[in-house]
């Protein structure tokens, strides 16, 4: 039974996410990237300027508020879970080296998506007069003339918050750390318990935890997988080599199979860059209307950037880590794939540091093993802190639709929704998410299509707001 499910799962985002989709996905993308005039790539030091050093990055005169610099971690904190880890190993897997590169290309793309999406949030939000955040729900209502749009997306929203945010991640988490001899009920325990104390706070509370959280988790990451390149820097010119050349299928001419292979790259490579960054799906707006920034230009620019760090800097790098380590020819699967890798990297930390074994009176081999090790508990610990921080992200996302929900119908859905979400992220632990990581993929798109047919009917109205003046405008 549970294997005719996920066959069926499978065949339904097959469906889903064939090649009609994926050419659709595309083409909004280079759309709205034209109309957009690629804005934040072509005036990267202008968007740096009035984001993250900006001199008003931390106001916030409502109490009840966050600042621009919580926005950004709280939406970072959401699309940065376990996607960046295991998501990128199961990318390369399916669609090999040139996955990597159609990740990147679809994150700058889909950067429009996102762009877009948070000044039609911010433009709406201003209009309402509202000081709460609902996100991506205003324009929806406005684009079909129905709130009935909306209701569903809210709906959609709070069954992905569960599967995209919570069960998925905590599994991951589990998984990596199943390879120490933690048990995964240990796992669903402490995460439940952390997930609780989080989400039974405010709104602040979470923003709070958050913005210390997610830059120490980015900075931590990022150090390790920096370590590991250095040491392997000789084989970066090949694996980028590898990169552009399987992109293209080059290597597969030859053998005839360029058209089949290809497309399977084609689409690992958006299907895993969306999973990752959750551009177009409307999510982000939850988290970056949520500050008393009115101006649209800068939220756009503030979710902009939250897709390059995402996606661009965070899964690139563990894709290096993958290829240049050699971790993709182990036949292995998700996060046994990235623990090998960071082992391997880690492992050969004491032949590059010459003249060790006379400072040490250590043999090589015994310091290889610990080192080794010790990547493997490097991993584990990043792998888990991104998976509670998208756990905590996402609950902001369903708490946002819950409540635009309970507003609409005057009932109580959030108690529910709080005590379930907890229950879910112990529950998470020990099941099999083979079921789970297929719905992913399922809620994925039917968040996708209302949201990217909204801003792509309404994108007209962020003309005015396409230029560095309107940046000025604070």
């Amino acid at each position: 039974m549970y294997n005719t499910i996920c066959s069926i799962l499978s065949e339904i985002n097959g469906l889903l996410w064939g090649d009609f989709s994926l050419i659709l996905v595309i083409c909004a993308a280079a759309f709205l990237s034209f109309r957009c005039k690629f804005f934040y790539i072509m005036h990267p030091v202008k968007l740096l300027k009035y984001t993250l050093f900006s001199k008003k990055v931390d106001n916030n005169k409502n109490s009840g508020s966050l600042t621009n610099f919580q926005t950004l971690t709280t939406a970072l904190a959401a699309s940065m879970g376990t996607g960046n880890i295991i998501g990128v190993a199961a990318a390369i897997s399916v669609g090999g080296a040139g996955a990597v590169f159609w990740m990147i290309v679809s994150a700058f793309l889909v950067m429009s998506f996102a762009f877009t999406e948070n000044i039609l949030a911010t433009l709406y939000k201003n209009r309402s007069q509202n000081s709460d955040s609902a996100g991506p729900l205003l324009y929806i209502d406005s684009a079909f003339g129905s709130n009935r749009v909306s209701g569903i997306f809210s709906a959609v929203c709070i069954a992905a918050s569960f599967v995209i945010g919570n069960i998925t991640q905590v599994n991951s988490a589990a998984a990596s750390l199943d390879n120490f001899n933690v048990p995964t009920y240990i796992c669903g325990i402490v995460f439940a318990i952390l997930t609780a104390v989080a989400v039974l706070g405010t709104r602040t509370n979470i923003a709070k935890i958050t913005e210390k959280l997610v830059p120490f988790a980015a900075l931590f990451y990022i150090s390790g997988s920096a370590l590991i390149l250095l040491i392997y820097k000789d084989n970066i010119s090949n694996v980028l080599t590898d990169i552009f050349s399987s992109a293209f299928g080059i290597k597969q001419i030859s053998g005839g199979v360029l058209g089949c292979t290809l497309s399977k790259t084609i689409s690992v490579g958006v299907r895993r860059g969306l999973f990752s960054n959750e551009a177009g799906m409307g999510t982000s707006t939850f988290a970056h209307t949520s500050s008393d920034c009115k101006n649209p230009t800068v939220m756009g620019c503030w979710a902009a950037l939250e897709v390059f760090i995402d996606t661009v800097l965070l899964c690139t790098l563990t894709a290096l880590v993958i290829l240049c380590t050699g971790a993709d020819k182990l036949n292995l699967f998700g996060a046994d794939t990235v623990i090998a890798a960071f082992k391997n990297g880690f492992g050969k930390l004491p032949f590059s540091i010459p003249f060790l074994p006379k400072i040490t009176g250590t043999t090589l081999p015994e310091l290889s093993i610990f080192f080794s090790e010790t990547g493997g508990i490097f991993l584990a610990a990043a792998n888990s802190v991104f998976a509670f921080a998208s756990v905590i992200g996402w609950f902001f996302y369903g708490e946002r639709s819950c409540t635009f929900l309970e507003k609409r119908s005057h009932a109580k859905f959030l108690p529910a929704y709080k005590f379930f979400y907890v229950a879910a992220v112990f529950i998470g632990a020990s099941i099999n998410a083979d079921i789970v990581w297929q719905l992913a993929d399922v809620f994925t798109f039917f968040m996708l299509i209302p949201n990217l047919s909204a801003i792509l009917l309404l994108s007209d109205l962020i003309r005015p707001y396409i230029s560095v003046s309107s940046l000025k405008n604070q």
